[in-house]
């Protein structure tokens, strides 16, 4: 009994108001940590999503790149492929057979069409997609890697 009316005593004699000013200021404190934490992290974010968007150029700019060496080695293949039926329509005089027999072996060769699309891999793969903070754009870079 001694011991509650010791508690009881104590109670009374504690200055509510600083204790309810002291725990508001700790709510705010906490409450601006948080925000701090939140802004740093939205920046974090967004270098992060330029970085990705920086690889992602890279990879359509690689993307295009072997485009472009396709599209010649298939022009090449469509010239030396007229080229060759000319010459089975018509006689080759001996000094272009040679020319020809290198034009035919050509036509031999194919070359397959890659793209690597690391960063897109690895977005997906780690779910940092979800920075890429455009709509559309993260949905027109699916599109064209799916």
């Amino acid at each position: 009994m001694i011991v509650l009316r010791r508690i009881a005593t104590d109670l009374r004699e504690i200055r509510w108001g600083h204790v309810l000013v002291e725990l508001l200021l700790v709510i705010a404190g906490i409450l601006i940590a948080l925000w701090i934490d939140g802004r740093m992290e939205d920046r974090r974010d967004a270098r992060a999503e330029r970085q990705y968007l920086e690889l992602l150029a890279r990879d359509l700019d690689n993307d295009a790149a072997v485009l472009a060496e396709v599209r010649e080695f298939q022009d090449r293949q469509a010239a030396d492929a007229a080229e060759a039926y000319r010459a089975l329509a018509t006689p080759v005089a001996p000094v272009d057979r040679e020319a020809l027999a290198v034009k035919l072996e050509r036509l031999a060769t194919r070359r397959t069409l890659r793209f690597n699309p690391t960063t897109y891999m690895d977005l997906t793969g780690t779910g940092n997609i979800r920075l890429v903070r455009n709509r559309a754009l993260r949905d027109r870079v699916a599109k064209y890697y799916e």
